[in-house]
């Protein structure tokens, strides 16, 4: 059974820069990947909370905050799913 996660992030770095990143397994690395592929933050500074009760996310570099995150939704096999098995 595959499992990945789309991700929606919001407005991260200098140019507010949204976009939807497919992750297999959400990880500080995982999220730092998707961040420095999309070129829109050069610090390597990055740290991220996530809160799952309120399914959001934010990104900080050193003690600024850039942008959000949150779980659009959950695929498995290709398919939709709302909760992780």
């Amino acid at each position: 059974m595959t499992h990945a996660e789309l991700i929606e992030f919001k407005e991260v770095g200098r140019g507010k820069v949204s976009w939807i990143e497919k992750i297999n397994k959400l990880s500080h690395a995982s999220l730092k990947r998707a961040i420095v592929k999309k070129a829109c933050v050069l610090s390597r500074d990055l740290d991220f909370t996530y809160d799952e009760e309120k399914n959001e996310g934010f990104i900080s570099a050193g003690f600024r905050s850039i942008g959000t995150f949150k779980k659009a939704i959950i695929l498995l096999d290709g398919k939709e799913h709302k909760e992780r098995p």
